[in-house]
């Protein structure tokens, strides 16, 4: 599955983003910042799938993009099943290692924000708080070896 995110990703970046993702003179590149997967259905080895990805929000520093993994329903007329939710993290960084904002990145590509787009970032933002949090894990303040 990793692989396949990595070019779903790529595909949107160079997609959303191509002055940035080809042409060299802006010296800004995108990081994965981290993956996270929420299995709803499993999905059987040599199964069929689509994979969608869309941005999904942003802040400051980070850009979220959401990939649904969607596998055809079995029998005629049965509706797809969506298997599992991932969410990527993508930072954008100068050489210098300066982070560029998202939305920076998206204006010098040409998009352009109305109400609506704003709305929908910052509904989705209050999820991807909760992803953030998820890096508390790193700091857990109880050693693996005292259990």
């Amino acid at each position: 599955m990793g692989n396949i995110l990595d070019f779903s990703r790529i595909h949107l970046l160079y997609t959303i983003f191509p002055r940035v993702m080809m042409e060299p003179d802006h010296h800004i590149f995108g990081h994965s910042g981290g993956v996270v997967t929420l299995f709803r259905k499993e999905i059987l080895p040599f199964a069929q799938y689509t994979v969608q990805t869309r941005i999904y929000t942003w802040n400051d520093k980070w850009l979220f993009l959401q990939h649904r993994f969607i596998m055809k329903g079995g029998e005629e007329g049965e509706e797809d099943v969506i298997a599992c939710f991932a969410f990527s993290k993508i930072v954008f960084k100068k050489m210098s290692g300066k982070t560029v904002t998202p939305q920076e990145v998206l204006q010098l590509c040409g998009h352009h924000f109305d109400k609506d787009v704003e709305e929908r970032r910052s509904y989705n933002w209050e999820t991807a708080q909760h992803i953030l949090d998820l890096d508390k894990i790193r700091t857990d303040p109880y050693s693996w070896s005292s259990l």
